[in-house]
């Protein structure tokens, strides 16, 4: 246990030390919040995107958006939303020049998971550019504030929120294809006035439902899991002459813990989904571009908080002869899935767009630092126990007398130690649950 949870910290440090020099390459504009209004995510090193508009035209509005884009055959999409969806939405859909197919700005509209262009695709629009270069995508275009008897392209004197996506994009039958996109859009946090030229910031990851995702997912993996895995490996000598419905009580409450893990897990697990409508790629700035892999990484886990209890269910009985390879198998597949759940755990404190304080991170390494102390402490124990055991039996089959009664006396103090060492872990590791759960809840 001391082990596994080391090798957590090490999967930690790993994962945080990710870190790039720079935000973004895309550079701010002074005009923004003067001139411009402007929907920008920046640091001072730089923007990851920044879209303008200046008003100043009347019946149009021109338009510019950058993104850090490196890849070739890309798109740039700018949509004008009603709500947090996409869906029903008015876009305008930037593509750079790619091979021999030359560059294009259209009109489209995405009418739930399907986006059409409009007829004509450049419904609209005028003065239209498309560059990529030094790994940036940058888009022009002035855009009609209305077209007459055209619902699918939205009248701009009504205030929509603005969502920025990039994703693939394809040249096919001598048209511009967006393919779907696997990102969670960049979303204004409020609806634009494109009229005027106010600044509108990111719209964090912090709704109910994502913060309820939060909060399951370390009741489940912080607390349930860990739990559990300290009751199997230094708590089986817990009451070990009484049971519990004809099962020895370590067992009922490690098989009670892992029972939480699941149901906190799949309470955890749907939330996210119905936010995101389906999976959703992060597009963290690249100080923490590792945290990208926070939703693969819950996949994976939740794949194996239900593999292991029906691992657990296809147990062999005590004596079989492959009860020796199900204890290493049912092991090795809940360390990995517990490791895998301490990283994404830490992902998703680190997460920019959670808009989690960094205490929240803070606490969640201090809960690893205490859970490895804890373990050693335990292993210790374990260790001594163990070997005075050995001890009591070297000593009773060299002086040939039974010494039951104080071998017997010497386990009941190191089971009431172990005991109430597990105890106390279980209250700190309820407390920090709380502290995080706070943290999240307040973000």
């Amino acid at each position: 246990m001391g082990f596994i949870q080391i090798l957590d910290a090490r999967w930690i440090i790993l994962v945080l030390a990710v870190v790039k020099p720079s935000y973004g390459t895309v550079a701010w504009d002074s005009a923004c919040g003067v001139s411009k209004g402007c929907f920008p995510d920046c640091q001072s090193s730089g923007c990851s995107y920044l879209v303008t508009w200046d008003p100043a035209a009347g019946s149009t509005i021109t338009f510019n958006m950058k993104a850090d884009e490196s890849e070739t055959n890309m798109y740039l999409a700018l949509g004008f939303s009603s709500d947090l969806r996409m869906g029903d939405d008015s876009v305008v859909a930037c593509f750079p020049l790619s091979g021999s197919n030359a560059a294009s700005v259209q009109s489209w509209f995405n009418e739930g998971d399907d986006s059409d262009p409009l007829s004509p695709s450049s419904t609209g629009l005028s003065g239209t550019a498309v560059t990529q270069s030094n790994g940036v995508i940058s888009c022009d275009f002035t855009r009609d504030v209305s077209v007459s008897g055209n619902s699918q392209f939205f009248d701009l004197n009504t205030q929509y929120r603005l969502m920025l996506v990039l994703g693939e994009a394809e040249y096919e039958d001598g048209a511009w294809k967006m393919e779907e996109h696997h990102m969670i859009p960049w979303t204004s946090d409020g609806k634009v006035n494109f009229l005027s030229t106010s600044i509108y910031s990111l719209y964090k990851l912090n709704s109910p439902l994502v913060k309820l995702h939060g909060i399951m997912m370390v009741l489940a993996w912080m607390l349930c899991c860990t739990v559990g895995i300290v009751i199997a490996r230094y708590q089986k000598d817990m009451l070990p002459d009484k049971k519990l419905f004809d099962t020895k009580y370590w067992f009922q409450l490690h098989r009670g813990s892992m029972i939480g893990l699941v149901v906190f897990g799949v309470i955890g697990f749907i939330p996210i989904f119905v936010e995101l409508e389906g999976y959703s790629q992060l597009t963290p700035p690249s100080s923490k571009s590792a945290t990208k892999a926070h939703p693969i990484l819950g996949i994976i886990c939740t794949v194996i908080m239900f593999l292991n209890p029906v691992m657990g269910l296809l147990r062999p009985g005590g004596d079989h002869k492959l009860r020796p390879l199900f204890n290493w198998a049912h092991l090795g597949v809940g360390v990995i899935g517990h490791i895998l759940a301490v990283v994404a755990t830490m992902m998703g404190l680190a997460m920019e767009r959670s808009d989690i304080p960094v205490g929240g991170l803070i606490t969640g390494l201090i809960w690893l630092g205490v859970i490895v102390i804890f373990a050693i402490i335990m292993e210790v124990l374990k260790w001594r126990d163990n070997k005075n055991k050995q001890t009591v039996d070297t000593k009773n089959a060299a002086n040939g007398m039974e010494m039951e009664e104080k071998k017997e006396e010497k386990q009941k103090q190191a089971t009431s130690l172990n005991f109430i060492l597990f105890l106390v872990f279980c209250v700190v590791m309820f407390c920090f649950f709380i502290a995080i759960m706070a943290v999240i809840a307040a973000s």
